[in-house]
C-alpha cells in the first residue's frame, strides 16, 4: 500500500494542511468567483472519500455539476468495508459499482454496489487471503485499489491485489479470472480494454518499482502476458493507469525515473508494443504523477499532479505536438493536492476535486473548461475540518 494512504490519514485525523495561494501558469486563470451557478445544473456528479464523515471511514457522495444540492448518501463502516481508493463505474444496468480496501467480513476489503434509483448499497464480495498448511495463499483478491471498468461483453473487470477479477452486473456474479504472477507484480489502477479486445494494465513490484512493467490480459484465453519493462532511463513506478487517445496509442505517466527522477510522460502503441519516452516531468510543472488523462480540445490530454509546483498542477499534453503546458497551478482557497482523474462531463466542461482548500480546508469540487482555460471553484466538499476528506485516487462521474 502506497505510503501516501497512510500521510493522507494522518492528515485527516490529526489536522490539516495550511495552503499558499500559488498563481503561475502558462494559461493560469486567476478566477477567485467561486460557489454553484447555472453551468451543469442538470448533471449529476457521483464521488467517493477515502476517509471523513461520521465513521472516518469514507463516504459515497453526489452533487450537482453546478455545485448545488451536495448529499452524503452512504457513511463506510468496518462492516461494509472502507477507505475506497478508486472512483465508482456505472453499469449497463444502470448501477455504480466500487470497491473498499480495507474492512469487510475479513477484513481484506469488499466490492459493492449503490443503485441511486432505489435499493441503495448492496455488498457484493468479501475479500480473503488465507495462508494454508502447505505455505501457499488462497485468495479471492485482498484490498482492492483499482477502479473497475465494463468491457465490450459487457461484464466489469478489475484487479484486487494479485488477482484479475470480473461481475456480471446481471446477476453480480463473481469470478476470480488470474492470478497475476510476481514477475509482473502488483496491478496499480483499472485496466484499459484495446481494439484487439485484450485487457491492458501497469504493474509494479521491487521496493521503488525497478521491474515496473505493461501487460496484457485476454479475456478469452486468461493469458497475461508482459509487454514492456520500465527502466529508469524512461521513467519507473507507474502508479495510475493507461489512457486511450484519438490516435490509437496508450498514454500515461510514471511518478519516478526519466531525467529528473520525477516521473515521464510516455506512449505505449499496443499495435507493436514500442514505447516512447515524450516528457520528462519537472518539480515546476508536475512530479511524482499518478493519474490518468482525458482527451479534449482536439489532440489534447489533460491531466492533474499532486506534486507539481508545491501544490499541484493542471496541464494539457498536445499528442501531436508532443507540448505540454501547464494551464494551472493550485493553492489556497481554489484548493490544493488534486485527486484522482479529470472527468470530461456530457456539457464539455472537466470536472475534478481538490484534497485541501476552500472556506474549510475539507477540500473542494471545481470546474475547468478545455477550450478557454478558465477554473473555477464552485463547491466545497464538506462545512468543517470534522468531515475530512482524505481524497487520494478518487474520481468522479457522470450518471
Amino acid at each position: 500500500m502506497r505510503s501516501l494512504i497512510v500521510f493522507a490519514l494522518f492528515i485527516l485525523n490529526f489536522g490539516f494542511l495550511s495552503c499558499k495561494k500559488t498563481d503561475t501558469g502558462s494559461n493560469n486563470q486567476n478566477n477567485n468567483n467561486s460557489g454553484p451557478d447555472t453551468i451543469g445544473h442538470n448533471i449529476q456528479l457521483f464521488g467517493l472519500k477515502m476517509a471523513g464523515g461520521v465513521n472516518r471511514k469514507g463516504s459515497i457522495f453526489k452533487i450537482n455539476a453546478d455545485g448545488t444540492d451536495y448529499t452524503t448518501l452512504l457513511e463506510f463502516n468496518d462492516t461494509t468495508g472502507y477507505s475506497p481508493q478508486s472512483a465508482l463505474v456505472k453499469a449497463p444496468n444502470g448501477k455504480l459499482y466500487g470497491t473498499c480496501i480495507f474492512g469487510g467480513t475479513n477484513g481484506r476489503g469488499t466490492m459493492f454496489s449503490y443503485d441511486p434509483n432505489g435499493t441503495g448499497y448492496h455488498k457484493i464480495v468479501d475479500f480473503y487471503s488465507t495462508l494454508l498448511p502447505n505455505g501457499t495463499w488462497q485468495t479471492n483478491g485482498n484490498s482492492p485499489n483499482g477502479t473497475l471498468m465494463v468491457a465490450s461483453d459487457g461484464l466489469l473487470y478489475g484487479t484486487a491485489g494479485s488477482t484479475i477479477i470480473s461481475i456480471n452486473p446481471v446477476n453480480d456474479l463473481f469470478s476470480v479470472l488470474a492470478i497475476v504472477p510476481a514477475t509482473i507484480g502488483g496491478p496499480t489502477e483499472k485496466l484499459l480494454q484495446g481494439a484487439n479486445g485484450k485487457l491492458y494494465g501497469l504493474a509494479n513490484s521491487g521496493p521503488s518499482g525497478d521491474t515496473s512493467c505493461i501487460f496484457s490480459y485476454d479475456i478469452n484465453s486468461h493469458v497475461i502476458e508482459k509487454l514492456y519493462n520500465f527502466v529508469p532511463a524512461n521513467g519507473i513506478w507507474p502508479q495510475g493507469f493507461l489512457s486511450a487517445a484519438s490516435d490509437g496509442n496508450f498514454y500515461g505517466t510514471t511518478s519516478k525515473g526519466g531525467n529528473n527522477d520525477r516521473g515521464v510522460i510516455f506512449r505505449f502503441n499496443p499495435t507493436n508494443n514500442q514505447f516512447s519516452k515524450l516528457i520528462d516531468f519537472s518539480e515546476a510543472v508536475a512530479n511524482n504523477s499518478s493519474n490518468g488523462f482525458v482527451q479534449a480540445n482536439g489532440n489534447n490530454l489533460f491531466g492533474n499532479c499532486p506534486s507539481g509546483s508545491t501544490y499541484g498542477t493542471l496541464y494539457h499534453f498536445d499528442i501531436v505536438s508532443a507540448q505540454l503546458t501547464v494551464d494551472k497551478t493550485f493553492g489556497g482557497l481554489e484548493g490544493a493536492d488534486p485527486a484522482g482523474t479529470l472527468l470530461l462531463a456530457s456539457n464539455n466542461y472537466l470536472y475534478g476535486m481538490q484534497s485541501i482548500g476552500g472556506q474549510s480546508q475539507t477540500g473542494c469540487l471545481f470546474r475547468f473548461s478545455p477550450d478557454t482555460y478558465e477554473y473555477k471553484r464552485i463547491a466545497d466538499l464538506g462545512t468543517s475540518p470534522a468531515e475530512g476528506n482524505c481524497l487520494l485516487d478518487n474520481s468522479l462521474i457522470e450518471y
